[in-house]
């Protein structure tokens, strides 16, 4: 089993949407969702990697400002999160992680190095690559 029991903290009983909607809406809004979520850390077991796929089942860009949300962003969000999560806790980890073992986790990342110019499983668009906040990030330029 791969490094999950920060992803547990933020899948258990009190992971819930109203926390999540108090939270969101404690922050400051002039951050962007990749500082909201992976880089300041505010939900631990959310890093760089995680968070592409997370934004790609929300539909949203790691550069939106968390002020520009609507309420029904603000529930694909969640519901992603909650998802991506829980798909990959299941799974053992990513496909761009290995164990201790040198085993690779079962979960097929949609956006990351792997999938990198590939075409996007939404749109068949190619998958875009670009450096953001001390990181890179894959995106889908129509997604």
């Amino acid at each position: 089993m791969r490094s999950s029991s920060t992803s547990c903290t933020l899948l258990n009983k009190h992971f819930t949407r109203n926390y999540f909607e108090n939270y969101i809406n404690g922050e400051k809004g002039n951050l962007s969702l990749k500082a909201f979520l992976a880089t300041e850390q505010f939900f631990p077991g959310i890093g760089n990697g995680v968070l592409q796929d997370i934004l790609f089942d929300a539909g949203l860009h790691p550069k939106q400002k968390l002020n520009n949300l609507a309420d029904i962003q603000k529930e694909f969000l969640y519901n992603s999160i909650v998802k991506v999560l829980s798909d990959m806790l299941a799974k053992g980890g990513r496909d761009t992680d290995t164990d201790l073992f040198g085993n690779k986790g079962g979960y097929k990342t949609i956006l990351s190095r792997n999938t990198y110019k590939q075409p996007c499983p939404k749109c068949s668009g190619e998958i875009k690559k670009k450096n953001y906040m001390g990181g890179s990030v894959y995106y889908c330029p129509t997604y």
